[in-house]
């Protein structure tokens, strides 16, 4: 309870000061939104190795439970190119094609993976997820990193556009 308690205080004090900041901002008219943008994140729960069949059901989930709160993404996360094979995990290297500026592609040969993401063959991509997604009254998102990946440097591989800078 008395976690409850603090936690409460935290949040309506920086909200208190947020408004006061907001009063304060010059004379400048400024919108914020009201809450931050609200999502569900695959990583979250199942590290890199979702599948679509369980990225649609928990899109299904968030559309049935938490969209009437205000959750309006669903993302697919981090290494969604990569293949479940033996020995991948996260942290495995030298696992996933990189084209020749040294960004991550999914390899066609392995990609989609057919227990991974069966409706992205014959180059559809993310298309029909995303498509169900939308259906779903959902926004469909996707992560990329940014940067330069660590198979990238060990490739030695140049960057994009390198020769205009």
């Amino acid at each position: 309870m008395k976690l409850f308690a603090l936690c409460n205080l935290c949040f309506f004090s920086s909200l208190f000061l947020y408004r006061i900041a907001s009063a304060n901002a010059g004379g400048r008219e400024t919108e914020h939104a009201i809450l931050p943008p609200r999502c569900w994140n695959s990583y979250d729960s199942f590290c890199w190795i979702i599948s679509e069949q369980d990225f649609l059901q928990s899109a299904d989930i968030v559309a049935k439970r938490l969209l009437p709160h205000g959750y309006e993404y669903v993302v697919v996360d981090y290494l969604w190119y990569r293949k479940k094979v033996k020995d991948a995990h996260i942290d495995s290297e030298g696992m996933d094609l990189i084209d020749e500026w040294g960004r991550m592609v999914p390899d066609p040969d392995r990609w989609p993976s057919p227990d991974r993401w069966p409706s992205s063959k014959g180059g559809k991509g993310f298309t029909e997820v995303a498509k169900k997604v939308h259906d779903m009254g959902l926004k469909f998102g996707i992560h990329v990193m940014k940067g330069i990946s660590n198979q990238a440097v060990n490739a030695n591989t140049l960057i994009y556009d390198y020769d205009k800078c």
